[in-house]
């Protein structure tokens, strides 16, 4: 039976893995992860405050397996200069390679410029040693895909993430999924309202998995996928997230003032 494009990433993420392995040892990036000084609370960055407008989180993304290349002219660290100024509330890096043309050394040259707001490692996230890697990189913050994992797996990477200080945002697509998620002692939710099985978006995803979340959860929730303009926002605001994850619809703004405007629009402000 041939794999579907998730399972062909993931087995190309291992290989990766295998070989960054090889190249830096676990001590040594435990060591530089000992070494950080300055770490961003992405939880608090995210969660929206009673009547307030739902935060953004901007994506740093190069391309994806079902759009291609989103924008020729890319350089992570405008890009990122462009959020800060722009007024989101956190920065999603895709780090993936082989399929988002991601690499993990853009969080650091997003830190060695100065943007002080949290950033998540977006990724495929299997091993600690990723966990670890993401701490020496300078995230605050790790995606973790239900979808990819099994309870036992994601309890272990999610307090391997609280060790070393990074926020654990678990992503579920489905009732299933959201079970296992709520069932964590900690970690911010992220309904994707993308099937990773076709690509296919559809924002109804969260309105009806917001319907299984209880009321008083004292923990962030995130939509990730489709917000291209101000009504989309609105639906799942109505429903209650604190935050939405905004990649396409930014990353294809020709410049920063655009970005701005974006923004604006997206936030309603």
């Amino acid at each position: 039976m041939a794999m579907t494009v998730l399972e062909e990433i993931v087995q190309k993420k291992k290989e990766a893995v295998a070989r960054a392995k090889d190249f830096m040892p676990e001590a040594q990036l435990r060591r530089m992860a000992a070494e950080r000084v300055i770490y961003f609370d992405f939880e608090s960055a995210v969660t929206r405050q009673t009547d307030g407008p739902v935060r953004i989180i901007a994506e740093i993304k190069h391309a994806s397996p079902s759009k291609g290349v989103l924008t020729d002219d890319f350089e992570p660290v405008a890009i990122g200069s462009a959020y800060q100024e722009a007024g989101v509330d956190a920065i999603s890096v895709l780090t993936e390679e082989d399929y988002f043309k991601g690499k993990l050394g853009y969080i650091d040259r997003l830190r060695q410029a100065d943007v002080k707001l949290p950033i998540l490692r977006k990724d495929f996230i299997f091993d600690s040693y990723q966990v670890v890697e993401s701490a020496a990189a300078g995230a605050d913050a790790l995606l973790l895909i239900v979808a990819i994992l099994d309870k036992a797996a994601l309890t272990d990477l999610c307090e391997a993430a609280v060790e070393l200080g990074l926020a654990p945002v678990v992503e579920v697509f489905n009732e299933k999924e959201l079970e296992l998620a709520l069932d964590l002692r900690y970690g911010a939710i992220q309904i994707n309202n993308r099937d990773l099985r076709d690509f296919k978006v559809r924002i109804e995803n969260t309105e009806t998995l917001m319907q299984s979340i209880p009321a008083k959860i004292s923990r962030p929730i995130i939509s990730a996928s489709g917000f291209f303009k101000r009504a989309d926002v609105e639906r799942v605001e109505r429903a209650g997230v604190d935050a939405v994850l905004v990649g396409e619809s930014l990353m294809r703004q020709p410049d920063s003032a655009a970005v701005a405007n974006k923004v604006r629009e997206l936030r309603g402000s």
